[in-house]
């Protein structure tokens, strides 16, 4: 009988202390050659030990590790062949398998989550303070119709989002004016279901005209999310995208006395070149933007709550909604000018947005 080679097939059971026969263990006692393979057990152990506590942070077990310096004919006996292998390195082996699969999992329904299209329309050339940027959410698929616009007039609008990637959105639109004359004549269905447009590639962060059948033109803003939207009433976002600033039913107060409160109503600033426009009677005209501009001063915006400072004197700015996106605190810019005079009914004061350098102000 070969002992010693009989010995190393119960290496593993040794090792795992598994009763073996006397004069097995007496042949490792003695054996300086057996008691190496015993210690590479050990070594063994350890490794695979180490190896599933890090598994977790592994995002793939590199190829090279699985086949490096193996031959087609030695991939194919280790996957047949017979091994003598220790229990621990079988739990540890499962183990560190279920960590894997479990990560290939969650990577697998991170790539296959539904990707969000949050778009807004407005009509091009309009002060915004006449009507506020309609808000709507999309997935692929989407077949919709809606219809917006001022007293004089509806715009009827038509758009098919037909797939949505993580860098561009790919839609056809159209738009047509109805006056007021003819707007219960207005047939969404059947006046604008016929697309006869072309697919549009539209990128998150563009300014995409639509020509409005019948005059005027529509500008569509949009970006991508990897989860849905929350929406207040009007079409008013909850979580506000990093270049937006929302304004709902803001409360201003001055020290301790509450300068304006305009519940209900509402208005969003989107990208570097609108401000949020808020006029209170005895204050004057205050401008709320996301990047500096001439005049302006900084106040700090925590969730629904904006501290500023202006002529010395403490505002506070109360929302009922989560006032600049991205990380909190952020800084907010606040432009004053304290002679405007509004016309009509708005000299009670308002709520609106609007450009940046728009002469209006």
């Amino acid at each position: 009988m070969n002992i010693c080679r009989e010995s190393q097939e119960l290496l593993s059971a040794l090792y795992d202390g598994e009763p073996v026969p006397g004069e097995v263990a007496d042949h490792v006692h003695g054996c300086a050659n057996c008691r190496a393979h015993l210690r590479e057990y050990s070594d063994m152990g350890a490794e695979l030990r180490l190896l599933a506590c890090r598994a977790s942070s592994v995002p793939m077990l590199p190829a090279e590790v699985l086949y490096k310096n193996r031959s087609r004919r030695s991939r194919l006996l280790y996957a047949t062949g017979k091994i003598m292998v220790p229990k621990f390195a079988v739990a540890a082996a499962a183990a560190f398998f279920l960590v894997m699969t479990a990560g290939l999992i969650r990577l697998h329904a991170q790539q296959s989550s539904p990707l969000w299209f949050q778009f807004t329309l407005s009509e091009k050339g309009k002060n915004t303070k006449d009507g506020l940027p309609v808000q709507y959410v999309a997935q692929a698929g989407y077949d919709g119709d809606m219809a917006g616009g001022q007293i004089q007039n509806v715009i009827a609008t038509h758009i098919i989002v037909s797939a949505i990637q993580a860098d561009r959105v790919e839609l056809a639109v159209r738009s047509r004016l109805y006056h007021v004359t003819d707007a219960d004549d207005m047939r969404l269905k059947t006046d604008l279901k016929t697309m006869n447009r072309p697919t549009i590639t539209y990128h998150p962060g563009e300014s995409l005209e639509i020509p409005i059948e019948g005059g005027g033109t529509l500008i569509l803003e949009g970006t991508i999310l990897d989860h849905k939207p929350r929406f207040m009433e009007f079409g008013i976002p909850l979580e506000p995208n990093l270049d937006q600033l929302i304004l709902t039913s803001p409360v201003l107060i001055r020290g301790e006395r509450v300068l304006f409160n305009m519940r209900g109503a509402n208005t969003t600033a989107n990208g570097p070149d609108q401000v949020a426009v808020l006029f209170v009677p005895g204050t004057g005209l205050l401008r709320f933007a996301l990047a500096p501009f001439p005049g302006a001063i900084q106040g700090v915006a925590r969730w629904g709550n904006l501290d500023f400072k202006l002529n010395g004197q403490t505002y506070m700015l109360l929302t009922s909604s989560q006032i600049a996106g991205g990380d909190q605190p952020r800084t907010v810019w606040i432009g004053n000018k304290p002679d405007f005079v509004p016309e009509g009914k708005e000299a009670g004061g308002f709520v609106s947005s609007d450009k940046l350098s728009s002469p209006a102000w």
